[in-house]
């Protein structure tokens, strides 16, 4: 046993002291996580999550819009139908 202990840079002393560590409990510190506690949490996390999915669904649909919006125009193009645009519409 000493063998493997100066293998290691080890003396006998150190194991005495780290087996009466472990029976005073000096150990249990050694056991825990180390490094950054983890962050609670944001309360809002929740909130960005659903605003951002409508934000895409949102998004999607406006494509769609600008898509069919277009389609329309070379359709009425293509068979020389004025469109009626709202801002030479008078409400009178």
């Amino acid at each position: 046993m000493g063998a493997v202990l100066r293998r290691h840079g080890l003396y006998h002393s150190h194991l005495s002291t780290w087996r009466r560590e472990r029976k005073e409990g000096a150990l249990v510190r050694l056991s825990r996580k180390r490094g950054r506690k983890p962050t609670p949490p944001n309360p809002l996390a929740g909130r960005l999550r659903e605003l951002e999915r409508e934000n895409s669904r949102l998004r999607r649909r406006l494509k769609r819009a600008e898509t069919i919006n277009e389609v329309q125009k070379q359709v009425s193009e293509m068979l020389d139908i004025p469109l009626n645009h709202p801002d030479n519409e008078s409400d009178d």
